[in-house]
């Protein structure tokens, strides 16, 4: 991608600074940065529909595999302090607690 920006600019204006260069890199990592973290946002929000829907349904058991991927999820692309990885924590405790595992509900409740 970036050669091909190179090579459009190298037509256009005969040649390409390192100036040039440093800034399209800059900008292609930004726009890769961006496309990943909207896609794991979408994730996330995909796997907690899903819990919604089998929370509904009770079927907590299908939920747990989800709860955690979520989570997982959630601490990778916001870190373990932001509010959707406490949601995803909280969701997890209450499919745990559905599930009659008290203990590991008590766990992420601290």
């Amino acid at each position: 991608m970036l050669n091909l920006l190179n090579n459009i600019l190298v037509v256009v204006t005969g040649s390409v600074t390192k100036r040039v260069q440093l800034f399209l890199r800059t900008i292609l990592i930004i726009a890769l940065f961006s496309i990943t973290a909207y896609a794991q946002t979408e994730q996330w929000n995909e796997l907690n529909s899903q819990i919604s829907i089998l929370c509904e349904k009770g079927a907590y058991s299908e939920v747990l595999v989800i709860a955690e991927k979520a989570l997982n999820v959630a601490k990778e692309t916001y870190g373990a302090d932001h509010h959707n990885s406490a949601t995803s924590m909280d969701n997890l405790a209450n499919v745990f607690i559905h599930l009659g595992k008290f203990k590991e509900a008590e766990a992420l409740f601290n």
